[in-house]
């Protein structure tokens, strides 16, 4: 039987009544199976002028002699370890430090819970404030599994305080014999911030203590040198330190920005040799001006073909003089048989530029091209040269490139005609409606109406128009089609957008086309 009752002293248990003293019901529903004059739920039976009712995890009692409230509280100082630990586990670095010295107790519990302290975020900026972070490896630093460090300097003054510190940490933790499984150091900028005999010295310091550390590393699985900007010999140096004792169980490697722009990379023998003595990589992430034939033969040649995701930024004002040959690519392909092959082009949008950085039959999988453009993009050609030579393997195109002057045309219709495995195009610029519904004229012709799904399932357009550009034509090939491309739940996309930009003075409109 369910009884409810609302600011009531009485609970009804079928014909008769129980008075309970000193207890406040609001919108609590009881359930009582009782047989005779037995009460469920309680010490002894009925007329005896006890009750137990538990209710989440609560006990109310009645009856009897009353009780302190302050008896039924239980102190904080005799909660559980357990129970604190996990409450701090919640909380941020910063508050746990503060959870510490509430009491003994507290601080007893929560320094010696290592989990609590496996991942520290430090940044130095070279002033008082970079202490604590020295503190830390004194006292905690031997929970240490994951670290990341990176660099806040704003001025060359405070190169050798950054240096100290830097110096100070790693010398606790080689100290303490840390085993890091992940370990970030970035931002490092040695190009900006470490100049001038100072810098020289700091910079000198931070590699030795770097050095000692990672030598003795035999669990790393994790290594981040993101925009470190040093020399080859630094960069290289760094490398051979770590692959001393975790060339066999590092996994992820990132070394975008590590070597200082302009540096001629490729030319390194010594870098060449080095990268592929982490023979069980599955994450590379780098730059092209470190990208060389030799490099890509080493790690065909002494990997073991675990590489899954292969990452290459190619950045404006890097070295892009040389020419990674077809060769080695196809010695690294076949090597590498489950490797994504990912191209970033930022700011790289001349065409000459763009054909040297993809070689012909090299197995790209997906590439961006982003950057500002000079009117030098052209966009329909560099289309035309994706289809016609990387048309077997491309499979993610996303091209990024504002303002946009010229047109797409026959190279828009190629890719997607051409290129059996492409799933993904995202495209910016400026495209006709008689394009567009050539396009979707053979989507519907060679998949639809066979009752195929499209290989291509995600087709975003965002059309920049001027005001002299109206596209109704557009949106109404999109609006033809939708329910056509929509039951196999296919995401193209039409967004138009204004051009901000001012078009360019030997700008001429060309002649609308009609079908």
């Amino acid at each position: 039987m369910e009884i409810s009752d609302q600011n009531s002293d009485i609970i009804y248990l079928g014909e008769d009544e129980l008075p309970i003293n000193d207890v406040c019901i609001n919108d609590v529903s009881f359930h009582f199976e009782c047989g005779g004059n037995d009460i469920p739920g309680t010490s002894q039976q009925q007329g005896n002028g006890t009750i137990n009712v538990e209710l989440l995890g609560e006990q109310f009692y009645d009856g009897g002699d009353e009780e302190d409230e302050e008896d039924d509280v239980i102190p904080w100082d005799h909660t559980p370890d357990v129970v604190l630990a996990k409450i701090a586990s919640y909380l941020t670095q910063w508050d746990k430090s503060e959870m510490s010295l509430v009491c003994k107790n507290w601080n007893r519990v929560i320094l010696a819970a290592p989990r609590l302290w496996r991942h520290r975020i430090i940044r130095l900026r070279g002033n008082f404030k970079d202490r604590s972070h020295v503190n830390y490896a004194n006292i905690l630093g031997r929970f240490l599994s994951r670290l990341h460090l990176s660099s806040g300097l704003r001025s060359l003054r405070h190169a050798r305080k950054f240096q100290r510190t830097f110096t100070a940490i790693f010398a606790e933790l080689y100290r303490q014999r840390v085993q890091l499984k992940e370990l970030s150091l970035t931002e490092l900028k040695f190009h900006v911030h470490f100049r001038g005999v100072p810098g020289g010295r700091a910079r000198q310091g931070i590699i030795r203590s770097a050095r000692r550390f990672l030598g003795r590393q035999a669990k790393l699985r994790y290594l981040d040198l993101n925009y470190g900007g040093m020399t080859c010999e630094e960069g290289t140096a760094l490398l051979q330190a770590a692959s001393e004792k975790s060339s066999r169980v590092l996994k992820a490697l990132d070394i975008e920005e590590l070597f200082r722009p302009g540096a001629p990379v490729h030319q390194s023998s010594e870098f060449a040799e080095t990268l592929p003595r982490f023979v069980n990589l599955v994450q590379l992430t780098m730059n092209y001006s470190a990208l060389s034939d030799e490099l890509l033969t080493n790690l065909a040649r002494e990997s073991n073909g675990l590489l899954e995701f292969f990452h290459v930024r190619c950045i404006r004002g890097e070295n892009l003089n040389h020419i990674v040959g077809t060769p080695a690519w196809r010695a690294f392909s076949g090597r590498m048989s489950k490797c994504q092959l990912e191209f970033s082009l930022i700011g790289v949008i001349r065409l000459n530029d763009i054909q040297r950085v993809l070689t012909p039959q090299m197995p790209l999988q997906i590439l961006s091209v982003v950057g500002h453009n000079d009117d030098s993009f052209q966009p329909d050609r560099t289309l035309k040269y994706i289809s016609r030579y990387l048309n077997n393997t491309v499979e993610k195109v996303v091209i990024d490139v504002t303002p946009c002057y010229k047109l797409y045309g026959r190279g828009f219709i190629d890719i997607i005609r051409d290129s059996p495995r492409l799933r993904h195009l995202e495209v910016r610029g400026r495209i006709r409606w008689h394009v567009i519904h050539d396009v979707f004229e053979f989507l519907d012709v060679n998949f639809v109406r066979r009752g195929v799904r499209p290989p291509l399932t995600t087709l975003r357009m965002l059309v920049t128009s001027t005001p002299i550009e109206p596209y109704e034509e557009e949106a109404f090939v999109i609006e033809e089609y939708r329910p056509v491309f929509s039951r196999f739940d296919l995401m193209y996309e039409l967004v138009i957008e204004p051009m901000f930009f001012p078009l360019p003075l030997e700008f001429r409109e060309p002649r609308r086309v009609h079908n």
